[in-house]
């Protein structure tokens, strides 16, 4: 099974945080639609690989929002798109500032 591109991965990634209509549909179901050109196999694979950093990404957000109790700052910012920087290097900056932007509305609907 070939690697998938960076351009699959934000292409999936950035579908997986669309609001409306797709608003966390299953991520595999978003592959399907999105990468078409991808086998069943691969389009797994990358939903798998989604769908996780997603997960932790989020999980991040969250514990920071905990830990700062809500009070965030643009050095919290640039310290999370760093951290996504080195953890998710294929990772565009478009969907860095998203999934920080997503990642922080959703804590502070969860926490206050």
């Amino acid at each position: 099974m070939a690697t998938p591109s960076n351009a699959d991965l934000n292409r999936l990634y950035a579908a997986s945080l669309e609001f409306g209509a797709n608003w966390r549909r299953p991520v595999l179901e978003l592959a399907a639609l999105h990468l078409g050109h991808l086998s069943g196999d691969e389009q797994a694979a990358i939903s798998s690989r989604v769908s996780q950093c997603r997960q932790e990404i989020e999980a991040r957000i969250e514990a920071t929002h905990v830990t700062v109790n809500g009070s965030w700052n643009a050095e919290l910012d640039d310290a999370l798109e760093q951290w996504i920087c080195e953890r998710f290097p294929w990772m565009n900056p478009d969907n860095r500032r998203h999934a920080i932007s997503q990642g922080r509305y959703y804590a502070w609907r969860e926490h206050g």
